[in-house]
């Protein structure tokens, strides 16, 4: 990316950040809100819209709002490419039928440098790129069925230029018998300034899933989910829960390119800590995320 800009004395001159563009805030715009923000949520590689609600996989439906625990806070740590990471905290109540959810999330890049067009050993400056959202998730009830609407306001920043943006995102889930269950969602339906460019859109993305429950405790599920920059992708997942260990595991196919992903919840008492990484191209790393949880 090249940036221009005016010093106090009128000087023009021309500078370039040096980043990696799959993991630049700056290059994925704000479709960096689709980062997962939970284990269980990288674990199944983006799918799961139609499995029993759990407030962790809110950033895939937002009718995962309607989950069995009265309250519950988490936190959440990922880690990207580089320097690249993400936090996430996240907290969930369920008063009266009506539950509520807070969910606060940023995605940081860090040293990044400016550089001028002649090679120098240093750079002229470094700075951060970085992505904060803040969403208000509720759940209704339609009929026999649950819905989950989402509320999210946005900030992105990089060196002096800033962005802000706002998006609606609406999930729906039921049942058609005691095994097999449905999901749909549509996220992202807002407006956004560009970040020094001309097109930065919000970053449309739907959805739709079926999810069977297994004996034993497994469940399957089957999503396909259409992408504004990427198109369709079919994502697969697969879950078993125990009484203290619950794993995970996803596939989504991206055009040619395969997404493998996994990890596992340890449960005790009224916590509950979980880990997972996913898989793609090795030349760019392993990315991974860890979340701790608190039942009340």
């Amino acid at each position: 990316m090249i940036m221009r800009y005016r010093s106090g004395n009128n000087i023009q001159a021309w500078v370039v950040a040096i980043t990696l563009a799959m993991t630049s805030v700056h290059a994925a715009g704000w479709r960096a809100s689709h980062l997962p923000g939970s284990a269980p949520a990288m674990s199944l590689a983006g799918g799961g819209r139609a499995l029993p609600a759990n407030m962790l996989l809110s950033g895939v439906n937002p009718a995962h709002v309607w989950q069995d625990r009265a309250e519950q806070v988490e936190y959440g740590h990922l880690k990207l490419f580089a320097g690249s990471r993400g936090h996430t905290f996240r907290w969930h109540a369920g008063p009266q039928g009506k539950p509520t959810q807070i969910v606060l999330q940023s995605v940081v890049d860090d040293d990044l440098e400016l550089r001028g067009t002649v090679p120098t050993a240093e750079p002229l400056a470094k700075f951060q790129a970085w992505l904060m959202t803040a969403t208000l998730n509720r759940g209704i009830t339609l009929g026999g069925t649950r819905l989950g609407i989402g509320i999210t306001a946005a900030y992105e920043r990089i060196y002096v230029y800033s962005a802000r943006a706002a998006w609606f995102s609406i999930g729906w889930q039921g049942a058609f018998n005691d095994w097999l269950s449905w999901g749909v969602s549509v996220q992202n339906l807002g407006i956004a300034a560009a970040l020094n460019r001309q097109n930065d859109p919000v970053g449309l993305r739907s959805g739709a899933g079926l999810a069977a429950r297994l004996p034993g405790d497994h469940y399957l599920s089957l999503d396909l989910v259409n992408d504004d920059l990427t198109g369709l992708m079919p994502v697969a997942g697969w879950y078993h829960q125990g009484v203290l260990l619950t794993t995970f595991g996803g596939m989504r196919l991206t055009g040619n390119d395969i997404l493998l992903s996994g990890g596992f919840s340890l449960l005790w008492k009224a916590w509950s800590l979980s880990y997972a990484l996913a898989y793609q191209d090795s030349q760019l790393g392993i990315p991974t995320i860890f979340t701790l949880a608190r039942s009340f």
